[in-house]
């Protein structure tokens, strides 16, 4: 199953940064999201900065880093949101990581918004159904597929909504996926 590769690559990933961060002079590159990533504009984090503590596994969490930036939910039904990125231990991935997982999932890694209650995460070519409910807030969302439980807030960017599908309840785990406009071809 797909799901299972993604999350031995997402630890795979968690265990590279761990040791990058336990090197003495590690030169993590730019850590920064770009524009397709979840920006944070807070200004006054670490986790995305360009020293090599952006990639301590003690990271701020993404419930404190975003807590300003979050709006309700646009209409769910009908939508389909494709993965751009995401946040492992406390540390941003970087657009090279994103392309990796990216090419271990056939570059297709989308969740798809059937109706009120039905989600279809789509993984290469296999597709696996889940449901989700919305909070009464507006605000946020139980996504539930293949077993996983992801806890999704929205938050809005220039180019459109940001899913931000948390794994835990501690906002140091997190997957983002943008809205597209287009539908999806068969």
């Amino acid at each position: 199953m797909k799901l299972k590769k993604m999350l031995a690559l997402l630890l795979a990933l968690m265990m590279a940064l761990a040791l990058v961060a336990c090197g003495d002079t590690a030169d993590t590159g730019n850590d920064a999201p770009d524009d397709q990533q979840v920006e944070d504009n807070s200004g006054d984090t670490g986790d995305t900065g360009d020293t090599g503590d952006a990639a301590s596994p003690e990271g701020q969490s993404l419930l404190e880093i975003l807590k300003d930036r979050f709006v309700a939910a646009p209409e769910m039904a009908g939508t389909y949101w494709t993965f751009i990125g995401g946040y492992v231990q406390g540390v941003q991935m970087t657009e090279e990581q994103t392309q990796e997982v990216m090419s271990q999932l056939g570059d297709v890694y989308q969740f798809i918004f059937v109706d009120d209650s039905t989600v279809v995460l789509a993984e290469d070519e296999d597709q696996t159904e889940g449901t989700y409910t919305m909070g009464e807030d507006g605000m946020t969302a139980v996504i539930e597929v293949g077993g996983v439980k992801y806890a999704g807030t929205f938050i809005e960017q220039e180019d459109g909504y940001v899913l931000v599908a948390m794994l835990d309840g501690t906002g140091m785990n997190g997957l983002y996926f943008h809205l597209m406009d287009d539908a999806p071809e068969k």
